[in-house]
């Protein structure tokens, strides 16, 4: 049975290093033309697929490429319309257009090409499906570690100076710019020894193998040495139980863990311990320090690994493991993952609009799944998969035993994945009302620049739903025939609402089924509302909540997200007429404007808007110096108009046109629709009088307002009532100045029935966000946040709704639902323990064309990590409790470095002091070395938890390098709530600034969470 194991773990070691050998046909890799397609000009170029490094090139004024990895949607055909028809081409490029969304220098690009030929198209659109897959697989968590081996091996194959043969000389510059950090001493006894034909140089084949000698591990062969020592050097299955529960804190089922380390395990057959150890580890070229007894056993708070001493110049390096299996790129793999499929259409309902609610507990109630329980099991390394049931389960042979590659590869594996929600799909109740769910949000959806001349696009809305958010933003203004979208009083471009509800319907249940909900606020006339209302029954069609005002029955619970699968909601100011009859009659709502406000005073915008008005005209003039003189004239004119639309009491902001409100494009052209639109804004305007009457929401919309109807925030107490269905939004500020005011505890309670959206402040010009756990802490669930920005207010809501199978939805914690308010009184002080040991192929630096820094001294990485742990002001307990917490953030205590004989190098331990918000320590910085560099320093972060509620703190690891231009200069990233962060040892997946997962880049870590 073993050997049957052996040979069918040898030929998925196979099957998926042949994934990494997509069959690109040779007419992509040497070229074909096609025509790329902006807004202004069409111009034809050679094109190439290079299936090695994982690019697609072509040359223009400067050599461009597009590196798979950086692909974020690929649109084919009729899926690409939208650009076609807006770039004003015939219908009959439409069989043959590609389009390439990706991320170049921080910032998402698009890549429009018409094929030459629809055999040409075929061959673009199969093979980047394929290779795409494949990317996107591997950038899913850890995990395939057989494919990864294949695809860097090619990737610095193909990197190297001769594409047939590697001298020493070419091996040892590749090294270099690889940032491996070996001496040359080191780096000739690997050459010699993979040169085993003596022949002077290396042949791919001779150069994978020098790859794996390269690549030991010396901190895992530590670990597993003193882990085996207590069966004479055999890593038996007891011996990993032990391991499982005690370092690991796994709470599988011994079934589960056994079917786990069969899957890893290997026959010992007739060999001794000794020879079993040589065996596993024959590959590792490394010295050893002798050890004459077993390693003492230490407290899994602070793991003990040997470690080789002396310079890490020439020790550090990462796992022996067998050469990768050998690739073929002229043969198509049958096993490659298919193409994804295109976004299926929204699920169709029946006639009866309005869900019925199902039967759920009391919303106070706590029974069923909360938000940190997820569930157990085991699946396989790659993909997620049923357990057998226990009878099932095959015994574990005495002769199988771990080698030590068959335990670097777990350790690596999704099976010992560092974020427990890796493999499970939604797997919390979804059946409780939907007030008990934090919900995936985004705040003007449509913008993807500033919220000041930033571009409306659709584009915003595919990137947030293709990420599961389940909660988007429109601002709806009258259009020359049917409503627009863009941000009122500022100058960004515009986009079609029925476009926008197009993009919606077509990607809105791609990634989840789970409920849409569509924020609007209306500013268009009552003809316009009935248009708006007329589009989203037509394009939505069925998918889309409504009811009649007439007759509605009362609702005394919010639905489920279960029961609103599928479904399209509308958010909207509005109020219903009262229940006499006569109120029916009349063809329009009037409503308190102040109940979906999103924007600051203008007061409070000045000095901002004064800075980035600075900048935008500082920029026109460096641009274009000719068009300044009738851009001044425009501004003249627009100036007037500015002053008649803001009003006598806003001369400063009206000033600021002269200083360059419409400077963000210079020339007539933009001047002129600067003109337009503020001259659109006047003739609109300029009748009202001081106090201007209360806007109308057509009887249209109203019955698209079914469970979420927007009102204004009268208060927080006994004497407002608010129906289940009414919903307010608050802005940043005002959310901020009722937590302070020590409305904390009411608007929990509040929002235990109720929905509530919070949104950023209007003085936040250029995008940036608040870290949303502030406000989850309150209960509200709809917390906005601006997609377009990647900051630490993005990664925490990216961390959040990862969980629970990325369905948009995540249970609130525990303390925030349930009757019992003791529990926000709990104030718990604990303390997060990492040990940062490793880290294994750290991202190599990339100039702004997405290219290699080649320059040896510009190239260098000088790594550190450091460790925040981002805690929300837990404002909603008791004054008495909270001064056990700091008012301000302390500076971090000095480092007290401590020699542990044990682990044969220092050790660094480094803690963090207490603080409100946000607490950090970092390592020391490791010299020259990006490939693998070690520390084995233990770093403590002390932090006070409220209820429990350790789904609402989150911890940042940041890879960065001391030589970068500032102190904030990010290699790699990992961001994770710690109520999905496992302990025990764990490879932590690194991404970039954009969250996408590097191919080949992790962090080797030992966690543990315990009480201070």
């Amino acid at each position: 049975m073993a050997q049957i194991r052996q040979d069918e773990q040898q030929l998925t070691v196979m099957q998926k290093a042949s994934m990494a050998d997509v069959a690109v046909p040779p007419l992509l890799q040497q070229g074909v033309p096609m025509t790329k397609v902006s807004a202004t000009k069409q111009k034809t170029y050679l094109f190439k697929l290079d299936p090695d490094i994982g690019q697609i090139v072509w040359e223009s004024k400067k050599h461009r490429i597009i590196p798979i990895e950086n692909i974020k949607e690929l649109r084919f055909g009729a899926e690409a319309r939208y650009y076609r028809q807006q770039f004003q081409l015939a219908e009959q490029y439409e069989d043959r257009w590609i389009t390439i969304v990706y991320t170049l220098d921080a910032e998402y690009k698009t890549l429009h090409l018409i094929a030459s030929t629809f055999d040409v198209f075929q061959m673009w659109h199969l093979t980047l499906r394929k290779l795409y897959a494949i990317r996107q697989e591997l950038m899913s968590g850890p995990g395939n570690v057989e494919m990864r081996e294949a695809l860097w091996e090619k990737q610095c194959w193909k990197g190297g100076e001769s594409q047939e043969q590697l001298s020493f000389d070419e091996v040892e510059k590749l090294c270099r710019r690889l940032n491996i950090n070996s001496s040359a001493d080191d780096l000739l006894t690997f050459f010699v020894k993979a040169d085993s034909r003596k022949r002077g140089y290396l042949d791919f084949s001779d150069f994978q193998h020098f790859v794996q000698l390269l690549k030991a591990r010396p901190e895992v062969e530590a670990l597993y040495k003193r882990l085996a020592s207590a069966m004479n050097g055999l890593f038996t299955f007891d011996i990993f139980q032990s391991f499982m529960r005690n370092s690991q804190k796994s709470k599988l089922s011994d079934n589960e863990l056994r079917q786990i380390f069969i899957k890893y395990a290997s026959r010992a057959d007739s060999q001794t311990p000794a020879q079993a150890h040589a065996a596993a580890s024959s590959t590792s070229t490394l010295p050893i320090p002798a050890q004459t007894t077993p390693a003492p056993e230490r407290s899994s708070t602070e793991p003990s690994l040997q470690a080789v001493s002396g310079s890490t110049s020439s020790t550090q390096a990462a796992p022996a493991s067998s050469s990768a299996p050998g690739l073929s790129s002229s043969k198509p793999s049958a096993s490659a993952p298919t193409a994804p499929a295109p976004p299926s259409p929204a699920p169709q309902h029946k006639a009866s609009t309005i869900p019925a609610p199902s039967t759920v507990p009391s919303s106070s109630s706590t029974s069923g799944p909360n938000s940190a329980s997820v569930p157990s099991g085991a699946s396989s390394s790659d993909a997620p998969a049923t357990l057998p049931p226990a009878s099932s389960v095959p015994e574990v042979d005495g002769s199988d035993v771990l080698t030590l590659k068959g335990f670097t590869s777990f350790l690596m594996s999704v099976d010992n994945a560092a974020f427990s929600d890796q493999l499970s799909k939604v797997y919390q109740d979804m059946t409780r009302p939907f007030s008990e769910y934090l919900v995936s949000s985004s705040h003007n959806t449509y913008l993807v620049g500033n919220q000041l001349v930033g571009v409306s696009t659709i584009e915003g809305y595919i990137r947030a739903l293709l990420h599961s958010c389940r909660s988007v933003e429109i601002d709806v203004y009258d259009g020359d025939n049917e409503p627009q979208i863009f941000h009122g009083k500022t100058l960004t471009s515009k986009v079609g609402l029925r476009e926008v509800c197009e993009a919606i319907k077509k990607y809105a249940f791609v990634t989840s089924p789970y409920p849409i909900i569509i924020s609007a606020e209306v500013h268009c006339s009552l003809p316009q509302q009935d248009k708006m209302a007329a589009i989203m029954r037509d394009v939505f069609g069925d998918t889309l909540v409504t009811a009649p005002v007439e007759g509605r029955p009362k609702i005394e619970q919010l639905p489920s997200p279960e029961d609103l699968k599928g479904r399209i909601l509308l958010k909207t100011k509005g109020a219903f007429p009262s229940e006499n009859e006569a109120a029916i009659q009349v063809q329009a709502v009037e409503v308190d404007s102040s109940s979906t406000e999103t924007s600051a005073s203008d007061s409070d915008m000045i000095h901002e808007l004064r800075d980035e008005l600075k900048t935008e005209w500082k920029k026109a003039r460096d641009k274009d110096h000719e068009a300044m003189k009738e851009l001044k004239d425009e501004l003249r004119k627009a100036r007037g108009m500015f002053n008649r639309v803001r009003g006598k009491n806003n001369n400063s902001i009206s000033a600021l046109v002269g200083t360059g409100v419409a400077a963000a494009a210079p020339g007539s052209q933009r001047a002129g629709q600067i003109h337009r639109r503020l001259s659109s804004s006047s003739s609109s305007s300029s009748a009202a009088s001081e106090k201007p009457p209360k806007p109308k929401i057509s009887l249209e919309i109203t019955a698209l307002l079914v469970y979420t109807v927007g009102v204004k925030c009268r208060g927080l107490n006994k004497k407002e009532h608010y129906e289940p269905a009414h919903m307010f939004s608050l802005s940043e500020s005002t959310a901020n100045k009722m937590v302070k005011s020590g409305s904390g505890h009411d608007l929990v309670k509040h929002c235990k029935g109720h929905a509530v959206r919070v949104y950023p402040k209007g003085t936040r010009l250029k995008s940036t966000n608040y870290e949303p756990h502030r406000f989850w802490a309150t209960g509200c669930q709809l917390v906005a946040i601006n997609w377009q920005t990647f900051d630490m207010g993005y990664m925490i809501n990216h961390a959040m709704f990862q969980r629970n199978g990325r369905a948009g939805y995540v249970l609130k914690p525990p303390a925030l639902r349930s009757a019992d308010k003791e529990q926000l009184a709990q104030r718990t002080k604990r303390v997060l323990e990492v040990t940062i040991i490793s880290a294994q192929q750290l991202p190599r630096r990339r100039d702004s064309s997405g290219r290699e820094v080649t320059d040896k001294d510009k190239g260098r990485i000088d790594p550190y990590v450091e460790v925040s742990v981002h805690v929300p002001e837990w404002a909603h307990t008791s004054v008495k409790s909270s001064s056990s917490s700091s008012s301000s953030v302390k500076t971090p205590s000095k480092l007290a470095a401590a020699s542990d004989s044990s682990l044969g190098l220092d050790k660094l331990d480094k803690v963090a002091s207490v603080g409100q918000q946000l607490n950090t320590v970092r390592t020391s910085v490791v010299k020259n070395n990006g490939f693998n560099p070690l520390w084995n320093e233990v770093l403590r972060v002390p932090f006070e938890v409220v209820g429990g509620m350790e789904d609402l703190v989150f911890v940042k690891f940041a890879v960065k390098s001391e030589r970068g231009e500032d102190n904030d200069d990010h290699v790699a990233l990992y961001c994770v709530s710690l109520g999905s962060l496992e302990q025990g040892y764990r490879h932590l997946p690194l991404h970039d600034a954009q969250l996408s997962q590097f191919l080949f880049s992790t962090l080797f870590v030992h966690i543990n969470v315990r009480d201070a």
